[in-house]
């Protein structure tokens, strides 16, 4: 007699001593034993096993694991593998409740294998949205593709991989679709509290709601709003946003505001921020603001897209301000367009005069729209370019070597002639 789940499962007779049952698993955990009578009724019972099946390949597995993670249950030391495309065929009626939350986190590995999550669909205008809505410090996120997602809260935290991340999340594509949020949003995470983001790409369109839930006191409508992450205080490394990103406050194609580091980073999105809510429009192609109380630094970066505000616009960072923190930015260029009503930038918009900066080895084009690297006030016209240097495109183009060994020479036509990073 086969037992699997604690139910009969097969009884079996033999005369030659063997027998066998095969058993198809589904996602999860079950235990199994058997138990043997002889001819002349003697019965043994065999130890208990534990059958493991960590592999996802159906929407109902997927929600089995939500649920798990929701009811408490970590993960923590299972890697679980997803092993076919998953279409979750979300809808207004059936929005997609995420993975984890601030309770019950996430802290295991999930492997995409590369397969692909379609039908993600929330719009129920709750907190923490996203496939994933927590995970913790040994969480990791890998090798997935997330296709044509729509999200869209008046709350604030949200993603469309994971609204707060503490873990570490590599080779995700975020491919096609739209996020809409109130504030504190990005593409991979609405904020990255911990761990690093690497390898990841992103091309969908990363945007604000024209409301904000009341609930959310201090924050401001439309800010901290990133093509990668919304808020980082932590570490985000080789990757790439061809996405639109547009906010009000605090706007980058990598990161919303920046605390901590980035490197090795491209934004190749429009970047724009057409309201002012009272709170100072600060855009930039990198980051919209960099060390506000954190240190934070920008490294080996680039900007292509087009940076457009009603107030502060700059290549690489929108401001650096007084609150504390210090921004430290190297062998960092833009060839975007620069567009500012009031400051702008070829790398940096503005410094508060209290601000604590550090320029090194960046370069921006000559002809980008703006007329000093670090701009203070464009109305009266003073700026610096101290660590920043302008360049015209021939110039620019040759600058791979100057710029420092994480970059190459575009050979490939990449990046129209410009330096690309290494890895590209």
């Amino acid at each position: 007699k086969f037992y699997v789940g604690g139910k009969l499962v097969s009884t079996q007779t033999t005369s030659s001593g063997t027998a066998s049952y095969n058993y198809t698993t589904t996602f999860g955990s079950v235990t199994a034993y058997v138990i043997v009578t002889d001819a002349v009724g003697n019965t043994k019972q065999s130890s208990t096993i534990t059958i493991n099946d960590w592999t996802i390949k159906t929407l109902a597995e997927l929600k089995t694991f939500r649920d798990r993670v929701n009811s408490g249950t970590t993960y923590q030391g299972n890697t679980i593998t997803q092993i076919a495309d998953i279409n979750i065929g979300g809808s207004a009626s059936g929005n997609w409740n995420p993975i984890g939350n601030e309770t019950d986190k996430f802290n295991g590995i999930y492997d995409g294998g590369n397969h692909k999550i379609l039908g993600l669909y929330d719009n129920s205008n709750y907190w923490n949205r996203g496939l994933f809505g927590s995970t913790n410090t040994s969480a990791t996120i890998k090798n997935l593709i997330i296709s044509n997602a729509s999200i869209t809260t008046t709350a604030v935290d949200s993603g469309i991989l994971v609204a707060i991340n503490r873990g570490n999340i590599t080779n995700v594509d975020i491919s096609g679709g739209t996020l809409t949020v109130g504030a504190s949003g990005g593409a991979v995470a609405g904020i990255n509290y911990s761990g690093t983001i690497s390898l990841c790409t992103n091309s969908a369109t990363v945007s604000y709601t024209s409301t904000l839930d009341s609930t959310a006191s201090g924050m401001n409508r439309g800010s901290q709003i990133g093509g990668i992450v919304g808020l980082n205080e932590a570490n985000i490394e080789k990757c790439i946003n061809k996405g639109p990103v547009k906010g009000t406050h605090c706007i980058g194609g990598i990161v919303g505001l920046n605390e901590k580091q980035i490197t090795q980073c491209v934004n190749k999105g429009k970047i724009s921020s057409v309201e002012d809510t009272g709170k100072y429009p600060i855009i930039g192609g990198i980051a919209g603001f960099s060390g506000y109380s954190g240190i934070s630094t920008i490294s080996d970066s680039y900007n292509t897209g087009s940076v457009t505000s009603i107030d502060n616009a700059g290549g690489i960072v929108g401001d650096v301000n007084d609150g504390g923190g210090s921004a430290t930015i190297t062998n960092c260029y833009n060839r975007g367009t620069v567009s500012g009503k009031r400051k702008q930038g070829g790398i940096v918009a503005y410094k508060n005069d209290n601000g604590k900066l550090t320029l090194k080895n960046n370069y921006w084009l000559s002809t980008c729209g703006a007329s000093y690297g670090l701009g203070h006030n464009q109305e009266t016209a003073t700026g610096s370019n101290s660590g920043a240097t302008s360049k015209t495109e021939k110039e620019l183009k040759a600058l791979a070597g100057t710029l420092g060994s994480a970059y190459k020479a575009d050979n490939n036509n990449l990046n129209s002639g410009y330096p690309i990073l290494s890895w590209e």
